[in-house]
């Protein structure tokens, strides 16, 4: 997604936006993709964050087997 985009989205301002991607760049949880001038930001498929929520799904399924 782009910063226009991401900003329509949760009504907060360019600059909060911008501010926010640096620092889940710097944490290594979204990486960039720049065209020319243009900067997509997403999900990193390495990021630890990705990495707890698929270790969450897996305990979730194993306790609703439980029940």
């Amino acid at each position: 997604m782009r910063v226009g985009e991401i900003k329509e989205k949760t009504h907060l301002s360019r600059p909060a936006v911008s501010h926010h991607l640096k620092i889940l760049k710097e944490a290594e949880i979204i990486s960039v993709r720049k065209e020319g001038a243009i900067n997509y930001y997403r999900l990193d498929a390495k990021s630890k964050l990705k990495l707890l929520k698929n270790l969450t799904y897996v305990i979730e399924n194993a306790l609703s087997q439980c029940e």
